[in-house]
This record gives structure tokens, C-alpha cells and sequence, in this order.
């Protein structure tokens, strides 16, 4: 039971940082404050969901095709 409390919690989680980001590219907040679009980094130290997360949270022209391919052999 509380394996599956954790994995809901680290999913709402992902959830909320995915939703952020997109908050702040749709509200042009990070072209406003750094002078022009970048991608949003998700990163989890203890878990890997960095390559499907980053994807999720930036346009897709900010994301190279490759990337989560390379992410998730290099």
C-alpha cells in the first residue's frame, strides 16, 4: 500500500513540475526573463524520468528528435 501511495505522490509530482513549465513557456515568462526561448530541464536524481518529463514540458521545437533517444542510451 504505501509503495503505491509513493508512486501516486511521485506522479502528481511530475504532474505539477510538467504543468509549471508549461505555465511558464505559455505565459512567455521565460523568453520575458532570459531573452528567448529555452527548454525547461525536468530532473529527478532518484528517478529517471527526466527524458519523458522534459519532452512533456517544453514545445517541441525546443526539444531535438533525438533527444530522448539519447537520453535514455547514453
Amino acid at each position: 500500500m504505501e509503495d503505491e501511495q509513493d508512486e501516486a505522490l511521485c506522479a502528481h509530482f511530475d504532474d505539477l513540475c510538467i504543468d509549471a513549465a508549461k505555465h511558464l513557456h505559455s505565459t512567455g515568462l521565460v523568453e520575458k526573463t532570459l531573452g528567448r526561448e529555452v527548454p525547461i530541464v525536468l530532473f529527478d536524481m532518484f528517478r529517471p524520468i527526466e527524458p519523458n518529463a522534459t519532452q512533456a514540458a517544453n514545445p517541441p521545437h525546443l526539444i531535438p528528435h533525438d533527444y530522448v533517444t539519447f537520453q535514455t542510451t547514453g
